[in-house]
């Protein structure tokens, strides 16, 4: 459960390289994020905590043995050790392709716990409990409503 900006950090300290442990659920309760911004965000963690990098590993094997026997194969030069030359460097491929794919969501996740972290306002910004009030606050336009049209 990320509640507080150390506990932000900390989880962004275990995302490790080869070494990330798996998460099956995670819970940000950051009081200064709303509903749909804390939703999104632990969504985001979680997928890229479990992340695991056979994506790019495998995207980069169908690639290699594509552009290894394809143009064998279309100059008919295709034989069983070109074959095993392409599954080869596929393998060398995948594997290169998963680390490379471990490092860009150790980035990813990190980037991301570290920008819920600086996202915190100062304390004196952070507004205490609604006082009751007989007038409901006019909603926050984010945008300054842009595009709406205004008239008399």
């Amino acid at each position: 459960m990320l509640e507080s900006q150390e506990d932000v950090l900390q989880a962004a300290a275990l995302a490790s390289w080869l070494d990330r442990p798996s998460v099956s659920d995670v819970v940000v309760a950051l009081p200064w994020l709303d509903t749909a911004e804390r939703a999104s965000s632990a969504r985001a963690i979680r997928r890229l905590f479990n992340d695991c990098g056979c994506g790019v590993g495998s995207v980069a094997f169908v690639a290699t043995v594509t552009a290894v026997v394809l143009p064998r194969v279309l100059s008919r030069a295709w034989s069983w050790p070109s074959l095993g030359t392409a599954v080869g460097a596929g393998i060398a491929a995948a594997v290169a392709g998963k680390l490379a794919g471990l490092a860009w969501s150790r980035w990813r996740l990190r980037t991301r716990l570290r920008r819920l972290a600086e996202t915190r306002p100062a304390e004196s910004a952070v507004p205490a409990a609604p006082a009751e009030s007989a007038v409901p606050a006019a909603p926050v336009k984010p945008w300054g409503g842009l595009g709406e049209a205004t008239g008399p």
